[in-house]
C-alpha cells in the first residue's frame, strides 16, 4: 500500500488537534497544545516540500509548483487557526455540549471495560485490543525511526525516495543526493534513535503538563517509556551483538570501533529506562489495579512479545523485502 505524506500528516495532525478539544478539560493546556500541534504539523509539511522538491523536480524551481504548496499551506493553517479559535472563545459551551459529554461518558466505559474487564468475553476483548494497541504502537515507532533517518537526509542537501515498514515493525529509508561525509554518516544513523528520543521527550513533557494521574494518561507515559525510548536505546544496545543489519554495526563501521564498544556504551541507558519502566508499572499496578494483576501482567508480555517479535523475524527472515506500507 502506497500513501503520500504529505496527506498523511495533514489528516494526522487534525485528528490529533480533535482529539486535544475532546480530551483536554483545561483551556491553557488545550490551547498550548493544539498550537504545539500546528507548529509542529508546518515543520514536518515544509520538510516534506523541500523533499518533494528535490526528489520529483530535480531542484528545478521553475517546475516546482510552488503556488500550489503555499495554497495549501495558507487554507490548512487558517482552517485550523479558525476552528481553534472558534473552540476556545466557545470553550465552555463546547465541554458542556451533550455530544462531547456522551462521547466522554463513552470514552470512560470503554475505558473502564479495557482496564479492568469483569467477564471472560471482557477479558478476550481486552487481551486482543491491548495486543492491537501495542502492535500499532511499534509500527508508529518504527515510523518515528525511519522518518528521523529521511529527515537527516533532507538537512543534509538531499531527499528521501520512499520509506518502507513491514508486517514484522521493520522500516527502511531510501535516499540519495545531499552530502556524504563522515559527520553526515554518523548523523545519518543516529538520526533514528534522535527521532525516537526527541518525540518521546516531547510527549513525555505534555503528560507531566498536563499533571493527570488517571489510568489514562499514566498508560500513556507507560507507552511513551516502553516504545520510544527502550525501542530507541534498545535497537542499538540488543542489535549491535547480533548478526544483521543495523544502525549500531554500520555506526560502528563508520568509527571502526567494535560493535561490542556501542553495545557497552549504550547498556547503562538500556538498563536504567527499563529499570524506569518497570518502576512506572509497579506505580501502575499499585495505584489503579491492586489488588488485580491481569491488566499489568498481560501488558507487560504483549511488551515482550512485540520486541521478540521483531527480533525474531529480523534473524529468520530478511523482512525488508516485504514491505506493506509505503510512504513516498
Amino acid at each position: 500500500m502506497k500513501i503520500d505524506w504529505l496527506i498523511t500528516i495533514s489528516l494526522l495532525f487534525m485528528g490529533l488537534i480533535i482529539g486535544t478539544m475532546i480530551l483536554i478539560d483545561k483551556k491553557k493546556k488545550a490551547l498550548l497544545i493544539t498550537i504545539s500541534l500546528v507548529v509542529l504539523h508546518n515543520c514536518c509539511a515544509i520538510l516534506s516540500s523541500i523533499n518533494a522538491y528535490r526528489r520529483d523536480y530535480n531542484y528545478d524551481i521553475n517546475l516546482f509548483p510552488l503556488l500550489n504548496y503555499l495554497l495549501y499551506f495558507i487554507l490548512y493553517n487558517a482552517s485550523l487557526m479558525f476552528m481553534i479559535t472558534v473552540y476556545i472563545l466557545n470553550f465552555k459551551r463546547f465541554n458542556e455540549n451533550q455530544i462531547i459529554r456522551k462521547a466522554k461518558n463513552s470514552l470512560k466505559r470503554i475505558s473502564s471495560n479495557f482496564f479492568k474487564p469483569k467477564t471472560t468475553l471482557q477479558k478476550v476483548i481486552s487481551i486482543g485490543l491491548l495486543l492491537c494497541f501495542v502492535y500499532i504502537l511499534g509500527f508508529l515507532t518504527t515510523l518515528v525511526h525511519e522518518f528521523g533517518h529521511s529527515i537527516a537526509r533532507v538537512l543534509c542537501g538531499g531527499y528521501y525516495e520512499k520509506i518502507e515498514i513491514n508486517f514484522f515493525l521493520g522500516g527502511r529509508a531510501y535516499s540519495a543526493g545531499g552530502s556524504y561525509t563522515t559527520q553526515y554518516m554518523i548523523l545519518s544513523n543516529l538520526s533514528g534513535l534522535l527521532a525516537e528520543v526527541i518525540v518521546g521527550s516531547v510527549l513525555f513533557a505534555i503528560f507531566l503538563l498536563i499533571k493527570r494521574r488517571n489510568r489514562f494518561w499514566t498508560f500513556s507515559v507507560l507507552n511513551v517509556l516502553t516504545t520510544l525510548f527502550i525501542h530507541g536505546v534498545g535497537y542499538f544496545t540488543i542489535y549491535s551483538v547480533l548478526d544483521t543489519h543495523s544502525d549500531a554495526r554500520t555506526l560502528s563501521n563508520i568509527l571502526n570501533i567494535s560493535p561490542i564498544t556501542v553495545f557497552w556504551i549504550t547498556l547503562p541507558f538500556f538498563i536504567g529506562i527499563i529499570i524506569y519502566s518497570l518502576i512506572m508499572l509497579w506505580k501502575f499496578y499499585k495505584n489503579f489495579f491492586k489488588p488485580q494483576i491481569f491488566f499489568p501482567a498481560f501488558y507487560f508480555i504483549c511488551i515482550l512479545i512485540l520486541y521478540w517479535y521483531e527480533i525474531f523475524f529480523s534473524l529468520v527472515i530478511n523482512p525488508y523485502n516485504l514491505p506493506f506500507l509505503t510512504i513516498v
